[in-house]
């Protein structure tokens, strides 16, 4: 299998495991870490918390990248944890109520290193997350 075909391949991966991790509501106890630390640190305990009829101006962007960031690297190891950078992109201005997440990082897959870029898109109505390939990287390794 050539690498271009293995990237794109890997990028699905990734894009298909994300959208079940984000979908996935994990117990409120995130924002509590010193309170239960081992559970927050759980695999068991994965997600980001449900964003549905939370409104617009009440979520804190930087916040909510940090806990998208620390849910991937919790739930997939084989990405690079320096490398790995989750950044608030815009609101979805045609239905305003979806937020957009950009997610850049590497993933060692078969002694090599692939580079992905995806999107989510975080609805607060419906609280359905959304993950879409944002830009394919290129292969080295």
């Amino acid at each position: 299998m050539n690498n271009r075909r293995l990237s794109f391949d890997v990028a699905n991966y990734l894009r298909d495991r994300f959208a079940i991790l984000f979908n996935s509501s994990g117990l409120d106890v995130l924002g509590r870490t010193n309170k239960y630390p081992y559970a927050s640190a759980s695999v068991v305990n994965f997600g980001v918390d449900n964003l549905a009829g939370t409104t617009m101006s009440g979520i804190d962007t930087l916040r909510l990248a940090r806990r998208i960031r620390l849910s991937i690297l919790r739930f997939e190891p084989r990405i690079n944890q320096q490398g790995l950078v989750v950044r608030f992109s815009q609101i979805d201005h045609r239905s305003g109520t979806s937020l957009n997440f950009i997610i850049e990082g590497e993933v060692d897959y078969r002694h090599e290193r692939f580079a992905f870029s995806l999107n989510s898109r975080w609805n607060t109505d419906s609280g359905e997350v959304q993950v879409t390939p944002f830009y394919m990287g290129a292969v080295y390794g």
